[in-house]
């Protein structure tokens, strides 16, 4: 006699069926590279075309390894139908400058959904880069793990842009219309609600030179750009974690924010006071 959960259990022949797989939570959100240029230093302004070369990177990986160039959905993002919004939870990769001194020294791919087994074995695959002009960037994998085990930033309640913040629209916009757009975008993300609205600025201090959002590439390999850059500062109720990217091109390096402490404030933009 079979009982009903070997019934239950058992496949169209009678068989017994094997058990579903677990699924677990994903341990690895985060993966971070050590980056040593074999040609010369990257700046950070070189944000951009350094994260378009880590996802061509990955790319060709994902061709050697498996021989098909479709990456994970963890690393390339859902293809989603018209009217979708993304949730954002697949891969930003993010150049850095953790010592502050104006150039790329690391760079992270942080994903909330997490990195399956595929993705992990294309990153751990790859080891070098070639920028658009031709330099070549070796990776040396650093740490893996959770966010905050990776060395994201945060939680903190006063942020500021690491590197520019181009609007998702390829229409000229001012200041203003830019902070707006910014401060909808925070409001469809998962984080925490804004105590006032973004605060334009004109420049920020980095790696003692003064930035401007206008020294920032943008544009992708495809030739693609947005006319207008910015500069912000982001004040939220409630302490936020990183990674914090909005915009344009944020899950290839720009619309990144980082942590700033509030008793040096940069100084504000002209529209900031409109």
């Amino acid at each position: 006699m079979v009982s009903i959960t070997e019934a239950q259990n058992s496949g169209p022949s009678g068989r017994t069926a094997r058990p579903r797989p677990v699924r677990h939570a994903p341990l690895v959100r985060a993966w971070r590279w050590v980056v040593a240029p074999r040609t010369g230093p990257v700046p950070l302004v070189w944000a951009l075309p350094v994260a378009e070369a880590v996802f061509a990177a990955l790319t060709d990986t994902c061709w050697t390894v498996s021989g098909h160039r479709r990456l994970p959905d963890c690393i390339h993002g859902p293809d989603l139908q018209k009217g979708h919004d993304w949730k954002h939870e697949h891969a930003f990769i993010l150049p850095e400058d953790a010592d502050a001194d104006g150039l790329i020294d690391h760079i992270s791919v942080a994903a909330a959904m997490g990195f399956d087994p595929a993705a992990l074995r294309l990153l751990a695959s790859t080891d070098r880069l070639v920028l658009s002009n031709g330099d070549a960037v070796d990776l040396i994998a650093e740490r893996m793990g959770s966010l905050d085990k990776v060395g994201h930033p945060g939680p903190a309640r006063v942020w500021i842009s690491r590197t520019a913040y181009d609007p998702p629209n390829d229409r000229p916009t001012g200041g203003r219309d830019a902070s707006r757009q910014l401060k909808y975008e925070i409001g469809k993300r998962e984080s925490p609600k804004l105590l006032s609205k973004p605060m334009p600025l004109a420049q920020i201090q980095h790696g003692g030179e003064i930035h401007v959002p206008e020294l920032f590439h943008s544009q992708t390999d495809e030739g693609q750009m947005r006319p207008s850059k910015f500069f912000f500062q982001l004040e939220f109720e409630q302490p936020a974690s990183g990674p914090l990217a909005f915009g344009w091109c944020c899950h290839r390096g720009l619309g990144q924010f980082v942590p700033v402490q509030q008793s040096h404030p940069p100084p504000p933009s002209p529209e900031a006071g409109e």
